[in-house]
């Protein structure tokens, strides 16, 4: 017969076990939160050329799949 542990004791082993996986993909998630990007809401572009040139500091990312 198999030995049933209790589900704590099941949870401790496993993070135990596998703590080295789960700090790596823990990390990779929390640099993709902080560093993804959101699309803005400039329409055209005279808006374009209107927040580019109002004085404020402007970074421009551009993205392809190619």
């Amino acid at each position: 017969m198999k030995n049933k542990l209790p589900f704590a004791q099941k949870l401790k082993q496993t993070l135990k076990e596998n703590w080295f996986l789960l700090l790596f993909l823990g990390v990779i998630i929390g640099a993709f939160v902080m560093f993804h990007t959101t699309p803005t809401a400039v329409a055209s572009t005279a808006e374009l050329n209107a927040t580019l040139s109002d004085g404020q500091p402007t970074v421009i990312e551009f993205y392809s799949n190619f």
